[in-house]
């Protein structure tokens, strides 16, 4: 009887020890959170918030943290998915994990993938950037690989924009979520390593393979598989109003949830740098007889420099945009 209580407390012992080991290798899920808390986490610098609407299941939205990054690709941020939330977390130890709502798809993402959309996860925002250019980087993941890659269930996401188009014209619903390199959307047949049943590496024929991680039997998410980090920008016009809409859906069939993640604060559109000064002086160019100071005129610095033996080595002075950084000589 003492060899077996000893046992039973050994037992125990260890369950607790693996209990804490996958609390520390899981991400951790919040679907409590509001659209607009979660436009607050997902934008950086640089981007003013005008609104925010989500259409979806409620369940099927919130923040992810606590993300061990030597498994998974970001630390904390957003999420979406065609399932839901509380789903996401790890170990990854469901062939198929499904939560259909039985909500319609998204037209646009429809046309996108080529395929019937279903359960759609949409998170839109009305914006102004202060800059020329937007910034932004996402992951993808889904319950559709191994096992249905290179099938007609095609699970993706969309980022699409909406408003005016530096040299003329106007962004509408243009994507700008794809595949580095390519016009292909972000899905499961565009990004994978090729078909392999549940608990079985994946070993090719690679199709973008480069950008995918495999998550046989991974800790962190229980998404049999997800892309890495794919980083997107594109050109604005600074204080123009922009939509952007973030969507991610099953296609093909309504069931095995897909979803996207969003980095926090990894939208952003950094105010365009300026010079306010720019001159050469006595203190740090002795060679100089006098001050001299350059004039700022658009991207474009003029100065006339008194005749002295050796321009290279004169060491300019100047001021910049708060934030901005200079790099001389590159």
């Amino acid at each position: 009887m003492k060899k077996l209580f000893v046992i039973a407390k050994v037992i125990i012992l260890f369950a607790f020890i693996l209990s804490c080991f996958f609390a520390d290798a899981q991400m951790q899920v919040t679907d409590t959170v509001t659209p607009g808390q979660m436009a607050e986490h997902l934008t950086g610098s640089g981007i003013e918030i005008l609104n925010v609407s989500y259409t979806g299941a409620d369940v099927a939205r919130g923040l992810f943290y606590g993300a061990d990054t030597s498994g998974f690709v970001m630390e904390e941020g957003i999420a979406l998915t065609s399932g839901t939330l509380l789903n996401i977390p790890g170990p990854n130890i469901h062939p198929s994990l499904t939560s259909a709502h039985g909500l319609p798809g998204d037209p646009d993402l429809s046309n996108l993938l080529a395929s019937n959309t279903y359960d759609a996860a949409i998170l839109e925002l009305g914006f102004k950037p202060e800059g020329d250019t937007l910034f932004f980087n996402f992951a993808f993941g889904s319950e559709e690989y191994n096992e249905w890659v290179n099938s007609s269930f095609v699970d993706g996401c969309g980022f699409f924009i909406s408003g005016p188009k530096p040299g003329g014209g106007n962004y509408n619903v243009e994507n700008l979520a794809w595949v580095p390199g390519t016009n292909l959307p972000v899905m499961v047949n565009s990004v994978n390593n090729g078909y392999a049943d549940f608990g079985v590496v994946p070993n090719g024929p690679c199709t973008n393979c480069e950008y995918y991680h495999d998550n046989t039997d991974g800790l962190i998410t229980e998404f049999d598989g997800f892309t890495l980090v794919i980083d997107s920008s594109i050109l604005v016009y600074p204080d123009s109003v922009y939509q952007l809409k973030i969507v991610v859906a099953d296609a093909g069939d309504a069931i095995y949830d897909s979803g996207i993640f969003l980095e926090e604060n990894s939208m952003y559109c950094p105010a365009i740098a300026d010079f306010f000064s720019f001159e050469f002086d006595t203190v740090n160019n002795p060679g100089l007889l006098y001050y001299v100071s350059g004039e700022l005129y658009y991207d474009s610095i003029f100065i006339s420099i008194p005749y002295i033996p050796d321009l290279t080595n004169l060491i300019a002075t100047f001021s910049i945009s708060p934030g901005a950084t200079a790099y001389v000589g590159g």
